[in-house]
């Protein structure tokens, strides 16, 4: 897989890069992870409700949060420093075109990340996403153009969680985040867990991957 990294760049301009990409895999081109760092944005998904933002415009505005519409799945979430967002770019055609399992396996592909950093995660039932008992550590929603999947997930190593607080994260009233400081009580590399992300992404995704994964 090709892997890209994108530092301090604007939400709108990844959305124009993520289709340049997708294109690319849908003529053919090979798999890859993009890894974008953003500065506070929260996005919005199809399935955003005006009342999931819990203060106004304006205090938006003096905290340096910038909002965006999202043709992905899912509702709103936050991305920002301390997170690791990712974007797999995979052509489903040769995989399994199947959207839960790929969602399924992206969660499973979190929590083993997650496992090597020290933190024990799982999945819930009807709740997309990935957790620490019931604190929520990672968020997924995605999109796909003729099984080539964009977007992806944003996993907590130490963002400042009050962000989260101001918002309906995922459209869930009262959730809780954590995150792998406050887990652990350590600081993590952001560099080494995206390295345990792309090593379980390749294994999962890879063309001769166990479809069980």
């Amino acid at each position: 897989m090709k892997i890209k990294n994108f530092y301090d760049v604007d939400y709108a301009e990844m959305l124009d890069i993520q289709k340049k990409e997708v294109a690319e895999v849908v003529n053919g081109g090979e798999n890859r992870i993009l890894f974008p760092h953003f500065n506070h944005t929260m996005t919005m998904g199809r399935d955003f409700k005006d009342r999931d933002i819990l203060v106004t415009e304006n205090i938006l505005k003096s905290l340096g949060i910038k909002l965006f519409g999202a043709d992905r799945g899912g509702n709103i979430t936050y991305h920002g420093p301390g997170q690791i967002v990712c974007y797999p770019v995979i052509n489903l055609n040769y995989w399994k075109k199947d959207i839960n399992l790929f969602i399924r396996s992206i969660e499973n592909v979190i929590i083993r990340a997650l496992a090597v950093a020290g933190v024990v995660s799982v999945k819930k039932k009807q709740l997309t996403g990935v957790w620490v008992k019931d604190k929520k550590i990672a968020s997924i929603g995605v999109g796909f153009s003729k099984w080539v999947s964009y977007h992806g997930f944003s996993l907590n190593a130490d963002p400042r969680l009050y962000y989260f607080s101001i918002m309906n994260p995922c459209g869930i009233k009262d959730a809780e985040y954590t995150s792998i400081k406050k887990e652990t009580g350590k600081d993590f590399d952001i560099e080494l867990l995206k390295g345990y992300i792309i090593d379980e992404l390749e294994r999962c995704f890879d063309k001769a991957a166990a479809l069980a994964y």
